[in-house]
C-alpha cells in the first residue's frame, strides 16, 4: 500500500462543468517533466502584501521551557481548530477536507533580494503558495478518484521570530505561522524541524496523528506509472522499459494516504517520496530506504525520536538513522514523485560559507566535479564553518570503505587530498549519498579551517 495509487482503471478529469473555475485544469495528463506544464504547481507568493490579514496569537510552551508563538489567521480556517486553538480537528469525514496538516519550515525565502530590488538573477523565494496544488488532478485511480475539485487544508509555516512580519506580509494569506523560540536564529534546519515536529505532536488529533513535513523548495508533483506496471494507477499505459510521468497535485498524494485503512497506515513511521532527477525508471513501487525533503510522519510511532536540533544540514538523514535504530518502518513510495530545484538563497544555503579555491580537475574527471552526490558532496561539506561543524554528531566508519569509493569515483589528486585531511585510521562518514564529515578535531589538525 505504501507504493502509490491503489487499484487500476482509467484516470482523466471528470465532473467539471463548463465555465467552472476549475474547468481550466480539465484534461491534464501530462507526461513531460517541464514544471511550466504542471497545472498544479506550488507557487511563489505575490509581493503585493497581506496588510489586511489579522491573526490570533497563541503562545506555545514546550517541555524544555522554550516558548514559540502560533499566529492563526482570523479568517479562512473556520472549523479546523478546537476551542482555544489547543488542537486541530480530525476532519477525515468532512467533505472536501484534507486532514493531514502541512508543516513547512522556511527561512529567508518569502521575499528574496531580487524581489526587494537589491539583487539580480532569478527569484529564490520558496514555493509557499499551495493553492493550485490543492486541486485534485482527476488523474488518480482507486479511492482518490478522477474528479477535479478544490480541497481545504491547513498549512503551517515554521519561521524564526525575526522574519514573522515578512511571512505575515508576503506569505500565503491563509497560512498559520509558527514563530520558533528565540534561540532559533543561532541554529539551522535541524532546530526548525525539531520544533515543527514538537508543534505537530501538540496540535495533531490523537485519532489521526499524521502530518506532512515538507521543504519550501518543492515545486510540483508527478505520478509515475512504473515499467510494466500492472496497476496503471494514473490512467496511462505502462511502458516496458521506463516510468511514465503524469501530472498530479499534492492533494492527490495526501488523499491517497488519508484514504488508506488506518490499520495499515499506522504501521509506518515515515513515508517518503521519490525526488525527480531525470532518471524516473524505478522498477519497484516502494522501498525501505532513506527519505528526505518531504515526509509523512506517524507522530504516535515517532514519540521517542526527534530531529537533531544541532544539525545545520542533513537533519532528515540523521532522523532516518535514529528512526531505523528504533526498528520503526521507513518506506519510500516511488509512484509519487516531487521536483525540488536548488534555491540559491535562504534555507540551508545560507549555512554554507564560500569554499576555498582548489586546482581544477583534469578533463577525465569532469563528471566527478558535476556530481550532485557521492564523495563530492562530502568535499563541499568541508566548507561549513567551524561553528556549524560542531553541531554534527560523530559517526565512525572504517576508512577502507571511503578509500574504496574514492578509487572508483575520484581522481588520484583528490584522493590524496582526502588522505591528507584524514590521517587517522577512522573518519566521520555517514551514508552512501550524503557523505558528510564531523570529526572536528581531525579537521582542525589538518588545517581545513
Amino acid at each position: 500500500r505504501g507504493g502509490g495509487g491503489e487499484g487500476g482503471g482509467g484516470g482523466g478529469a471528470g465532473g467539471v462543468e463548463e465555465g467552472s473555475p476549475l474547468a481550466s485544469v480539465k484534461g491534464n495528463q501530462i507526461k513531460s517533466g517541464n514544471p511550466m506544464k504542471s497545472r498544479y504547481p506550488h507557487k511563489r507568493c505575490d509581493k503585493t502584501g497581506n496588510e489586511s490579514v489579522g491573526y490570533h496569537t497563541i503562545p506555545i510552551f514546550f517541555a524544555s521551557e522554550k516558548k514559540g508563538t502560533l499566529y492563526v489567521p482570523t479568517s479562512g480556517l473556520d472549523g479546523w481548530f478546537e476551542t482555544g486553538f489547543a488542537k486541530l480537528k480530525d476532519r477525515r469525514n468532512d467533505t472536501g477536507c484534507v486532514s493531514i496538516p502541512i508543516f513547512m519550515p522556511s527561512r529567508g525565502r518569502v521575499c528574496c533580494r531580487k524581489c526587494k530590488n537589491t539583487g539580480t538573477g532569478r527569484c529564490n523565494c520558496g514555493f509557499l503558495d499551495l493553492t493550485k496544488s490543492m486541486i485534485s488532478s482527476g488523474n488518480c485511480a482507486g479511492a482518490v478518484g478522477n474528479s477535479v475539485e478544490e480541497w481545504k487544508y491547513v498549512q503551517i509555516l515554521v519561521v524564526i521570530q525575526e522574519e514573522v512580519d515578512d511571512y505575515k506580509r508576503f506569505g500565503p494569506k491563509t497560512s498559520v505561522i509558527f514563530a520558533l523560540p528565540e534561540s532559533a536564529k543561532e541554529f539551522g534546519i535541524g532546530y526548525s524541524r525539531h520544533y515543527a515536529k514538537k508543534l505537530a505532536e501538540h496540535l495533531c488529533p490523537e485519532a489521526f496523528p499524521f502530518c506532512l513535513m515538507m521543504d519550501d523548495s518543492v515545486q510540483y508533483w508527478r505520478g509515475l506509472t512504473l515499467p510494466k506496471d500492472p496497476r496503471e494507477p494514473f490512467g496511462v499505459d505502462a511502458d516496458p522499459t521506463k516510468a511514465v510521468s503524469t501530472d498530479i497535485s499534492l492533494v492527490d498524494v495526501l488523499r491517497h494516504f488519508q484514504n488508506m485503512p488506518y490499520c495499515d497506515l499506522k504501521k509506518f513511521g515515515i513515508l517518503g517520496f521519490h525526488r525527480l532527477n531525470g532518471y524516473e525508471s524505478s522498477k519497484v513501487a516502494y522501498k525501505r530506504t532513506q527519505c528526505y525533503s518531504t515526509l509523512i510522519l506517524n507522530l504516535k510511532e515517532l514519540t521517542e525520536v526527534d530531529f537533531d536540533k544541532r544539525a545545520f544540514v542533513f537533519e532528515d538523514i540523521l532522523f532516518n538513522r535514529d528512526v531505523s535504530k528504533k526498528q520503526i518502518v521507513i518506506c519510500k513510495c516511488y509512484r509519487f514523485a516531487f521536483s525540488s530545484p536548488q534555491l540559491k538563497e535562504g534555507g540551508c544555503f545560507s549555512m554554507v560559507v564560500p569554499g576555498r579555491e582548489v586546482s581544477p580537475l583534469p578533463q577525465d574527471a569532469a563528471e566527478v566535479a558535476d556530481a550532485e552526490d557521492g564523495i563530492c558532496t562530502m568535499i563541499r561539506i568541508l566548507n561549513l564553518s567551524k561553528t556549524h561543524l560542531e553541531t554534527f554528531r560523530k559517526e565512525t566508519v572504517d576508512l577502507a570503505y571511503l578509500q574504496k569509493t574514492l578509487k572508483n569515483q575520484l581522481h588520484e589528486s583528490l584522493k590524496k587530498e582526502l588522505q591528507e585531511l584524514f590521517p587517522n585510521e577512522k573518519a566521520a562518514f555517514c551514508g552512501r549519498i550524503v557523505n558528510y564529515l564531523i570529526d572536528l578535531q581531525s579537521l582542525e589538525e589538518a588545517g581545513a579551517q
